[in-house]
């Protein structure tokens, strides 16, 4: 018997002519190479637009944090992505039961960004040690967003990430961030938060996402020696050793604080995220 959470018609759905028309708006705005890229391979491609417009069929149009630039349907194809990825792996991968991290977990997870080769082990670690789906899914031009965090009806954290910065710093502040929202707002995720990162946002839920997440990855103590010295590459280095981070992260941190995108350019572009993880396109 299929889990509930991996149901195709699922109990909540909205009505047919909301998903009809959800249907209709992905046909028009998702290329034909981008659907390819995604369905199944027996799938067609009209069987891939109506799970998807299922799937985002059961999401309240009003999401947190969504850009009102972006275009909304392709946003709401990501994400349907995302959560019927994440029901699959639910039933296909060990997925320990989830506990809220504490602050130990959240500091071994920052010591993983030091080796690049644990990008490809990250799905696993999060599944087995903190009980997390990690869903990696490409994103579509005009969607604006960095990544989303949301729970399957079993109770299971699922992060969506879309690398849309394909940069390591951005991968990994987008990380730490939506798992500083399964942390602090985990009873508020069954309605999905979409992170647009270049937004500002003075609300308090991202104000603590925000802050859970760099104190995480450079702590505090750290972090004030390494702003008074940002200009000091030397210095930077011997930061991101003693906060156990990538110096490529400790830099797109000192980048975003300072709005200088020019600081240690190199560093940050240093890392082809998406070819690490052996995505193509």
């Amino acid at each position: 018997m299929l889990d509930d959470d991996f149901s195709v018609y699922p109990a909540a759905a909205s009505s047919t002519y909301r998903i009809f028309e959800l249907y209709g708006q992905l046909k028009r705005h998702l290329k034909s190479k981008d659907i390819a890229a995604r369905k199944g391979a027996s799938e067609s491609e009209s069987a891939f637009l109506l799970r998807t417009a299922i799937t985002a069929g059961e999401e309240s149009p009003a999401l947190f944090r969504q850009n009102p630039r972006a275009n909304p349907f392709l946003t709401a194809a990501w994400l349907s992505i995302v959560k019927n990825t994440a029901r699959a792996a639910a039933l296909t991968r060990t997925v320990e039961p989830f506990r809220p991290p504490s602050d130990d977990d959240f500091r071994r997870l920052a010591t993983y960004s030091t080796d690049v080769r644990n990008l490809r082990r990250l799905p696993t670690i999060l599944a087995e040690q903190y009980g997390v789906i990690l869903v990696v899914e490409r994103a579509f031009p005009a969607m604006r967003t960095d990544g989303c965090v949301l729970t399957l009806n079993s109770g299971t954290p699922v992060i969506g990430l879309s690398l849309r910065y394909n940069r390591y710093d951005n991968f990994w502040f987008t990380l730490m961030h939506e798992m500083a929202h399964i942390c602090l707002h985990y009873d508020h995720l069954s309605t999905p938060i979409l992170d647009d990162l270049e937004e500002e946002d003075d609300g308090e839920v991202e104000v603590a996402a925000n802050r859970l997440a760099m104190d995480t990855l450079v702590p505090r103590n750290i972090w004030r020696k390494m702003v008074l010295q940002r200009d000091s590459r030397s210095h930077l280095v011997e930061y991101a050793r003693q906060a156990d981070v990538h110096v490529a992260v400790a830099a797109g941190l000192l980048r975003y604080r300072e709005k200088n995108y020019t600081m240690y350019s190199d560093l940050v572009q240093s890392i082809d995220v998406a070819h690490e993880l052996g995505l193509q396109g």
